[in-house]
């Protein structure tokens, strides 16, 4: 599973540079106390870090222990608080306690979305920002890739939790959440369907393997994506909320 984290720091090209935008639509200001829910490998937490200052704090929230494990390890940053656990199991300070939340590609891997808007509602200061991107749409590709898992298919399907726009902007309306922005994201571009793969196994923690496909399943994605790929512009919501 080290290996896995690694290999998404070096493949999550896309939502790094989205994250880098999100970061700044935040309009983040020293003394800011940020909580980033799936920190991931701490590269866009450090950003984050960086923006708040010595007089700011960030607390940074990773279910997965390989990757949390190499943030620890590569980001050094006095200002940044971290937690291995999931945003469910999470306890802020006070509540509420943030100036600002921001969580980047993480939601659609949440079962307890509507709680969670709510519990970030709760944890957000009067005024307090939250910056949010994720995708509410399954691409054609990625259920492709799935379905050529054959009966591990259902391991990743279902840890995906895909929920349309409308019932997003549902969630945070009643959450007290007022959207302020709205914009795209350009698409993640990626060479070839085995960099596809490679991200997409990456993403998955190894959930998905390209070693356990068949030379049949490898043959027919290589015929039905030849070239460069694009995915997730057309999925994707990004936006920030204020309270």
């Amino acid at each position: 599973m080290d290996n896995q984290a690694n290999l998404y720091q070096q493949v999550s090209i896309g939502q790094h540079q989205c994250g880098v935008e999100l970061i700044d639509q935040l309009v983040l200001c020293p003394g800011d106390r940020v909580l980033d829910i799936g920190s991931g490998t701490g590269n866009l937490t450090a950003i984050i870090a960086e923006k708040v200052g010595e007089s700011g704090c960030v607390y940074a929230v990773e279910p997965d222990e390989s990757r949390y494990a190499l943030a620890r390890k590569e980001i050094p940053c006095n200002n940044i608080n971290w937690y291995s656990q999931t945003f469910s199991a999470f306890v802020p300070p006070a509540w509420p306690f943030f100036t600002a939340v921001y969580s980047n590609y993480v939601f659609h891997w949440m079962p307890d979305q509507c709680q969670a808007v709510k519990r970030i509602s709760k944890a957000l200061l009067p005024g307090g920002r939250f910056a949010f991107c994720c995708v509410h749409g399954m691409p054609e590709i990625i259920r492709t890739l799935c379905e050529c898992m054959g009966s591990d298919s259902g391991q990743i399907l279902s840890s995906l939790h895909f929920t349309p726009k409308a019932d997003w902007l549902a969630y945070f309306n009643a959450a007290g959440l007022t959207v302020i922005q709205t914009d795209e994201v350009d698409d993640y571009h990626f060479d070839s369907i085995e960099a596809v793969m490679c991200w997409w196994e990456a993403t998955t923690h190894g959930k998905f393997s390209r070693d356990q496909l068949s030379q049949y399943h490898l043959d027919m994605l290589r015929d039905r994506y030849p070239g460069v790929v694009k995915i997730y512009r057309e999925e994707t919501l990004r936006l920030v909320a204020v309270k």
